[in-house]
């Protein structure tokens, strides 16, 4: 049985997406699995506990289980609800942990909103270390330089999925957070995703949205509860707000985003964040090179680094360029690596009958989202 997210691909098991990636090959096909518990839950059932009891259940259950607690904080919605949850149930936080780019204008999120919270917050909870994570350019020239980069990426343990420009994703894989069966990292993942097919709701997950890795609690994701609760109010509200041909743009980002986090759950202590950043998905011309970028704050960086550092941007981009063919780009979105690698779909549960479909069974030719 399966206990933490992992993949299957030849009736092979994987912890690691790029081992599976290699297994697959070219034409291969790769499962993603949710933890066991998923299997056997009814979602069709709403919890009757309320959102704040579940979240208040479950912040108390991870600080009995560990010695000591990180929280990974963006002051995004989601780690701000988390944070809250644990400071209104007073649960002592050993560390809160948050990792900026070093490119100053990228790292407007943690800047604006993280940092201010922080610090307001800072005499309620003395016991607890703050940690502002940042990166600087000796920092940066030192992992271009190595010329095997993507090669320690792609053995590194836990899972790496980003070879975007900006390297503060690295951080959560260095051996300062590196975890021990007593100590856990508590992130953010995710908002419930929803679809309706043939008048039937289904939940699903992209395996890109969780990143698994070792030591780390998916708050929201993790215990089939929490997400059958997420999942419920979502639908609820969108059965009572939209119309059919909105119903399956809700759970992607774009002009319904703030529509999501509320009926998600992620406003339980009011709305203390700003404006999520547009995802682009885009490239740019520089030096006759085109720049490949997931969102705008990746976009921001390699402007920047263009400027001041353009010698580290040419070997970034170079290297990527050895590695983008890889099984003819199969694995990579729009063939580039540092798009990421294309999500892989677990099993659609259906919260309104009793069933769980796989993607080929839903989508025979293929996923549509609307």
């Amino acid at each position: 049985m399966l206990d933490k997210w992992n993949y299957t691909c030849n009736n092979k098991l994987f912890n690691n997406k790029w081992q599976a990636i290699n297994e697959a090959g070219r034409t291969g096909g790769i499962q993603f699995n949710a933890p066991s518990v998923y299997e056997q839950y009814d979602f069709t059932k709403e919890p009757t506990e309320t959102w704040y009891e579940l979240l208040s259940n479950k912040a108390r259950a991870i600080r009995e289980s560990y010695d000591y607690l990180r929280i990974w904080y963006s002051g995004g919605c989601d780690s701000q609800a988390i944070l809250d949850i644990f400071l209104t149930n007073n649960i002592h936080i050993d560390e809160i942990v948050c990792v900026k780019s070093g490119f100053h204008e990228s790292d407007f999120e943690i800047t604006n909103y993280a940092e201010p919270y922080l610090k307001k917050i800072q005499n309620l909870i003395p016991k607890t270390k703050i940690s502002i994570e940042t990166f600087d350019l000796n920092e940066y020239r030192k992992y271009y330089n190595d010329t095997n980069w993507i090669e320690n990426c792609l053995s590194r343990k836990p899972n790496n999925f980003n070879f975007h420009f900006r390297i503060s994703y690295t951080k959560e894989s260095n051996i300062k957070y590196k975890n021990t069966e007593t100590s856990i990292n508590i992130k953010g993942k995710e908002k419930p995703k929803l679809i309706n097919i043939d008048d039937k709701w289904y939940t699903y997950f992209l395996d890109v949205e969780i990143e698994n890795q070792y030591g780390q609690s998916n708050f929201y994701v993790d215990d089939p509860k929490i997400h059958a609760k997420q999942s419920h109010m979502l639908l609820n509200a969108i059965k009572k707000h939209m119309v059919k041909d909105e119903f399956n743009q809700v759970t992607e980002y774009g002009k319904y985003e703030d529509f999501w986090n509320q009926h998600s759950g992620r406003y339980l202590f009011g709305k203390n964040t700003g404006p999520r950043k547009k995802v682009l998905f885009n490239s740019v011309t520089w030096n006759n090179t085109e720049l490949h970028f997931i969102n705008q704050k990746d976009k921001i960086a390699l402007e920047k680094a263009s400027e001041i550092a353009p010698e580290l941007v040419s070997k970034w981009s170079n290297k990527l360029n050895e590695y983008s063919h890889m099984f003819s780009g199969k694995w990579f979105n729009s063939g580039r690596m540092e798009l990421g690698t294309v999500g892989i779909f677990s099993k659609f549960y259906c919260i309104t009958e009793k069933s769980n479909k796989t993607v080929d069974e839903l989508f025979p030719d293929g996923f549509k989202s609307q």
